[in-house]
């Protein structure tokens, strides 16, 4: 083989299609492979290179359909591309992953073309070809990777068909193979099927219809000859009496043959069990038995024997050989293991014969309860009885009719005369207070209404009673009841008392006292104190001082205030980016616990992926036609109909500096190129919000998504310490996008007022000298887009939010109608949405949409996110002069503007949003 290989890698060589390979990074192994006209493929195994290597997710034709559009012509040309992977050059900074040892002392070699094996060469080169054909796939030819048919409605215009074809692979230099072609047929064969002009015919299974005609010519009619087992059922007992063991072995034909034996003492049963199926095996082998089934309960000795367990104790050792010498003398040997009932017999017989003694079935036995009640064992018609009174509900309130039924099927109807016996289980519980509830509220215990029906050893006892007797026992009884009572009192309290202990095993007790400081201890998002447990707290730290110490807990009157909101959790702060997270985001492979949320993907129907593409389009706004005396008033009743239908538009012509939006989109990018040692002095710190690191995160889960969040306006506000200076036009950048959105802002607020019907002033001082926040998102790609999810479903909590998008990756959706839509980013646009407090304002003419942000698998996004606020001198509520314009009434409570922002950064357990806590 070694000199064929040779040869191939020489052709190869002289070919160009492969060079020696001096650096190699992946070295895989050739395999070859005779191909079916004697020549030789050398193959390389790329197996552990195309693990490492993203799949091409180009998608393949149909086999199906192609061979479907195949048929039905009266001409066809079936074409095989020449070694087509071949013609197809390498990435030159891929060709050294490609090499491959040879044996001897050939080398190494790498791929200068496409070679076979390579995870993405099928749909790369399908690629190729779509491209040269992209005109003709369909009309004239069917292409499945290198496999090429030429199809033609008429004979006579096959010819122009196949001379088109054929001309269009010249200039691309694609060659095809004149050994595989078949040229101007009336059928061929196509990707397994036969083809012609009236339709599809499967190919035959030559293999198969070979075999199936050899059996049909050599089939030999044979005589069986079916041979019925001897079955032996065996089984060995122990006891202080004695040993015996017990056969019970039926013939071919039916008859039952019983065996007891007294044998010499063992020590285990498991030697009288083997000594019982050797005796059995002996007696089968002196009548000439050839097919025994061995029937036992005893899954040591079956096990042992068959095989799937070893036998390892020295004494069964001899046991297990003389066995399994016996049964090497018979045809055909079946082991089995019975449960016991299934071997009665032969266990009866083995009882017998080692003396042990029988059960008296007739005996009475008296059961005592632990309050001191008789019990007595009942017969097949008085269970019943018991049972129907159970299940009727005559015995009063019990626990669940469903509990009591179950524990009365799982007991079982106990009957006198059962052939195994009675088995009793019986545990004194110290713990229980000794003495029934009635009997502690009366003195003495209810009598049942089937102890009337059936009877009971208590009613007999009492019905022997003389009245003197009976009265003297009712008085004794009264006496009792009263250290009864106390008994019970303290075993219940031992009882919680041990409770108690069991709960607060692992508590440490602390005392503090009235307005004493304490510290609160805060702990980055995700960590867990083990000394605290639960009660540790993440929101914010610093001391803390105690309004009562009546509680084992501290409370102060922010605590107060926030209990009275519907289960709401504190908002957690914001987690710093380490060295981990950059390589979770750089190799996405394998997704962390924290960041897996396929559920919030997944969750809703996604227009034009879950159902098909309908005609839909963001409303576009033109900022030129606002300001267009003649234009403006159709493009404001378009703005108002895009903020009460969508609550979204997208802004074009906005008047913004085109350079002030390059340099800021430039800024964005650079900044989430650098290294993670450049971005770290603008880190978040601890207990805010401001500063590089992730996006806010809830219930423990995290973004794929890295934030920078500042404070941008007004310019008292800013800390300056997080505004980065690498790169270093971002300050000046970011300073100038601010001044030029908050411009545009109050513009945009104006036409809203003037679409409303109401004074513009109106609405502008709700916006005017309020705080600009900036949110610069960036979301790496990640090669399981469908487990992670960039933003999840929110609204925005201020006023009007503007959004600027710095590359063309789509990821914004918005929910509408309970669908999702994807907004494609465009050109030279601002994204403007309506936030909760606009809503309110506008008393809910305006809505605030819920929308949230995918990722994409390949690349990355970035966006640049300003968050303008407003309230009416701190309050958040309708604004008057629209419920006047609109005569109706407030459909929002009004709330301070801290209560508000303190409500919508919390998390609710019931998944509302506090908005929603304000409607009326």
């Amino acid at each position: 083989m070694y000199e064929p290989i040779k040869a191939e890698i020489i052709r190869l060589y002289d070919d160009k299609f492969i060079r020696p390979c001096r650096y190699a990074e992946w070295v895989s192994n050739i395999v070859s492979v005779l191909k079916k006209n004697g020549k030789l493929r050398v193959c390389v195994d790329f197996r552990d290179l195309n693990k490492a290597t993203p799949k091409d997710e180009y998608p393949m034709p149909v086999a199906d359909q192609l061979v479907d559009a195949a048929s039905g012509h009266k001409m066809i040309s079936l074409m095989d591309g020449n070694v087509g992977y071949n013609q197809i050059f390498m990435a030159e900074e891929d060709i050294h992953k490609t090499a491959f040892r040879c044996p001897g002392a050939i080398g190494l070699f790498e791929w200068v073309v496409m070679t076979f094996g390579l995870k993405s060469a099928g749909a790369t080169y399908q690629r190729a070809m779509n491209y040269i054909f992209h005109d003709l796939i369909g009309s004239l030819v069917e292409i499945y990777i290198d496999d090429v048919v030429v199809k033609s409605g008429m004979m006579d215009e096959h010819l122009g068909n196949l001379r088109r074809v054929l001309e269009r692979t010249s200039p691309y230099g694609l060659k095809m193979n004149p050994t595989k072609c078949v040229i101007a047929v009336s059928a061929g064969e196509f990707l397994g099927f036969m083809v012609h002009e009236k339709g599809i015919k499967s190919a035959k299974a030559v293999k198969g219809q070979v075999i199936a005609d050899f059996i049909d010519e050599h089939h030999k009619e044979a005589d069986y000859v079916e041979i019925v087992p001897w079955t032996v059922f065996f089984d060995g007992s122990v006891c202080r009496h004695g040993c015996g063991i017990g056969l019970m072995i039926i013939s071919p034909r039916g008859a039952c043959f019983e065996f007891a034996y007294t044998i010499k003492p063992y020590r285990t049963n498991n030697q009288t069990e083997y000594e019982a199926l050797i005796k059995g095996l002996e007696l089968l082998k002196e009548i000439g038995a050839e097919a025994v089934e061995v029937m036992g309960d005893s899954q040591l000795v079956i096990k042992q024997l068959s095989g799937e367990y070893e036998c390892r104790d020295n004494v069964l050792k001899t046991y297990h050989e003389a066995a399994k010498q016996l049964l090497g003398d018979f045809k055909q040997i079946t082991l089995t293991h019975i449960p016991r009932e299934q071997n009665a017999e032969a266990n009866s017989l083995a009882q017998g014969a080692s003396g042990y003694p029988p059960m008296n079935s007739e005996a009475e036995v008296e059961i005592t309860m632990i309050d001191g009640v008789l019990l007595r064992c009942l017969d097949k018609e008085e269970a019943k009885v018991v049972m129907w009174e159970v299940h009727d509900g005559i015995c009063g309130t019990h626990q669940s009719a469903y509990k009591m039924k179950w524990l009365l099927q799982r007991v079982g109807v106990l009957l006198a005369d059962y052939a195994g016996g009675l088995l009793y289980i019986l545990q004194k519980l110290s713990r229980l207070s000794k003495v029934p509830p009635y009997q502690l509220v009366y003195g003495h215990e209810a009598v049942l209404p089937w102890e009337n029906n059936i009877g009971s050893r208590r009613l007999t006892l009492q019905d022997q009673l003389t009245a003197d007797e009976y009265y003297n026992l009712m008085m004794d009884e009264s006496e009792e009841v009263a250290q009864s009572r106390l008994r019970a009192l303290e075993k219940i309290k031992e009882n919680k008392a041990r409770v108690s202990r069991h709960y607060n095993k692992k508590v440490k007790s602390k005392t503090f006292e009235e307005g004493e400081l304490v510290w609160k201890l805060v702990l980055p998002i995700g960590s867990r104190d083990n000394v605290f447990g639960r009660m540790q707290l993440r929101s914010y730290s610093g001391r803390r001082r105690p309004l009562s110490t009546s509680k084992s807990f501290l409370i102060d009157q922010e605590s107060l205030e926030s209990m009275a909101q519907p289960s709401i959790n504190k908002a957690i702060n914001r987690d710093a980016i380490t060295e981990e997270v950059v390589a979770i985001f750089t190799d996405s492979n394998v997704i962390p616990e924290r960041y897996y949320r396929p559920d919030e993907v997944h969750a809703g129907i996604v227009v034009g992926y879950d159902e098909e593409e309908e005609a839909y389009e963001l409303p576009v706004v033109d900022m030129a036609r606002l300001l267009d005396p003649e234009l403006a008033e159709a493009e404001i009743a378009k703005l108002g109909s895009a903020c009460r239908n969508w609550g979204f538009f997208q802004l074009v012509n906005h008047g913004v500096d085109e350079q002030v939006v390059n340099d800021m989109k430039d800024s964005a990018t650079k900044f989430f190129s650098l290294p993670l040692e450049s971005k770290k002095p603008v880190e978040v710190r601890e207990n805010s919000i401001e500063g590089f690191g992730h996006h806010y995160s809830r219930a423990g889960k995290l973004d794929w998504a890295q934030s920078v969040i500042l404070v941008t306006q007004p310019i008292e506000d800013r800390n300056p310490e997080l505004w980065p200076t690498n790169p270093a036009t971002f300050r000046d950048a970011l300073h100038k996008f601010s001044v030029e959105t908050t411009s545009l802002t109050m513009r945009i607020v104006g036409f809203m007022a003037t679409e409303l019907g109401i004074d513009p002033e109106a609405l502008a001082r709700a916006f005017r000298g309020r705080r600009q926040n900036m949110s610069i998102h960036h979301y790496p790609p990640c090669r399981h887009p469908d487990k992670v999810i960039g933003i999840p479903p929110h609204t925005d909590g201020l006023g009007l939010t503007l959004l600027l998008q710095a590359d063309d990756t789509p990821g914004l959706q918005i929910r509408k109608d309970g669908r999702w839509f994807p907004v494609p980013p465009r050109q030279g646009s601002f994204v403007v949405n309506v936030a909760n407090i606009l809503e309110v304002l506008t008393n809910g003419v305006y809505r605030s949409v819920e929308h949230r942000v995918l990722v994409d698998a390949r690349k990355s996004r970035t966006t640049v996110v300003m968050f303008h606020d407003a309230h009416l001198d701190g309050m958040v509520e309708p604004i008057p002069e629209v419920l006047e314009h609109d005569g109706a009434e407030a459909r929002y409570r009004s709330v301070g503007k801290l209560e508000y922002m303190k409500g919508h950064f919390a998390v609710r357990s019931d998944g509302t949003r506090f908005l929603d806590s304000l409607k009326i």
